[in-house]
């Protein structure tokens, strides 16, 4: 794991400061993946693990979209890969990731938690009205989220 000063860096004409960066295991159910992680100050860009200076760009991630969770909150705190664990979630995806030791997820929580609620803090607020088809709802407890249907 390498943390990083103001140093620049560039993902496919993404152009932003490079803060963190080092191996993670992916894992979603029964399936390992051994990843790379790097952290820039509005994204998280996942890869395949660095062989040869070489890396394949999985997923690159925009902080303000981004959820974390401490693993070992979820799955309780005695089991030991847990305690080296973040859940991270998108929108469509959600992993676990698992690092070498306890020190370098404190890194990347602390780094994680604090960039992303500076780029929701930046970020316009993002809502979308959605419209309710409540037709089908015989009862209903809230009167301001459906009508009961009316029976005839």
């Amino acid at each position: 794991m390498e943390t990083h000063g103001e140093k620049a860096t560039l993902f496919h004409g993404v152009r932003g400061s490079l803060l963190l960066e080092g191996p993670v295991e992916f894992r979603r159910g029964w399936r390992k993946k051994k990843r790379h992680l790097f952290l820039l100050n509005d994204l998280l860009v996942v890869s395949n693990n660095i062989h040869k200076k070489k890396f394949k760009i999985k997923y690159i991630i925009p902080l303000s979209y981004l959820w974390i969770c401490d693993y070992a909150d979820l799955v309780g705190g005695d089991n030991r890969t847990a305690s080296k664990s973040i859940f991270l979630c998108w929108p469509m995806e959600n992993f676990v990731a698992t690092f070498c030791t306890k020190e370098q997820k404190k890194w990347w929580w602390f780094f994680l938690q604090r960039y992303i609620n500076e780029a929701k803090m930046n970020g316009e607020s993002k809502s979308a009205a959605l419209q309710m088809v409540t037709e089908d709802i015989r009862r209903c407890t809230s009167a301001c989220a459906c009508k009961a249907k009316e029976d005839s």
